[in-house]
């Protein structure tokens, strides 16, 4: 949002929310899977191949890359200074750079509304989820977190070893999506070419492989 604000309604677009899209986001072709932990390794669990394969993306967008998206949080230490966050305040920020490039009032109360209707989702399948609304305020989600580390994998890189559909093909008798697994990737698979690290250096990325 911050590096391409003139595709700003393409990439809210690109994101459905929880549990609606084979990828977290979609952009031109473009598979984006994210995985968070708290740990200081890249170990995620995978709900089926298609997560960590080309190829699955929404119907009707051939897909050309994927990139696993590896995010490290923890809290922060007490006096060690940095860059800080909480849920609501990652949500109020997103809402006011909406606001702020688009220009029909109409228009941005239409995307704010189904922004936070998606964000609402997350955690609904174990209780009533994260309404923006009248939750932002509340202890549980005052929270402060600060970004250990991004690591975005080209999943399209043959150095990356992990199981995909190819793999169960003589096992007739599974269903690929049905396997879950963890991943465990390494800090480095080739330099700094893969993965790409930081946040600043993995969007960049990515959106080079958007829209050229």
């Amino acid at each position: 949002l911050d590096r391409h604000p003139e595709h700003l309604v393409e990439i809210f677009a690109s994101w459905e929310g929880y549990g609606r899209s084979a990828r977290d986001f979609h952009l031109q072709g473009v598979g984006i899977e994210v995985k968070t932990t708290r740990g200081s390794r890249s170990r995620h669990r995978v709900q089926g191949v298609r997560q960590v394969e080309i190829g699955h993306g929404r119907p009707g967008h051939p897909e050309s890359a994927l990139y696993l998206v590896s995010i490290g949080i923890d809290a922060p230490e007490e006096g060690a200074g940095g860059h800080e966050w909480t849920l609501p305040g990652v949500v109020d920020s997103i809402l006011l750079r909406a606001e702020a490039a688009i220009a029909s009032p109409d228009e941005y109360r239409s995307l704010a509304a189904r922004f936070l209707e998606q964000v609402r989702t997350y955690g609904s399948a174990f209780g009533e989820g994260y309404d923006h609304h009248e939750m932002r305020n509340h202890v549980l989600f005052g929270t402060r977190f600060r970004t250990a580390f991004v690591r975005a994998y080209d999943m399209g890189d043959p150095a990356i070893t992990v199981l995909r559909g190819s793999d169960l093909v003589a096992f007739g008798m599974v269903d690929p999506q049905s396997v879950e697994y963890a991943v465990d990737l390494p800090e480095y698979v080739q330099g700094d070419v893969n993965p790409v690290a930081g946040m600043t250096a993995a969007t960049t990325t990515i959106a080079g492989r958007a829209w050229g």
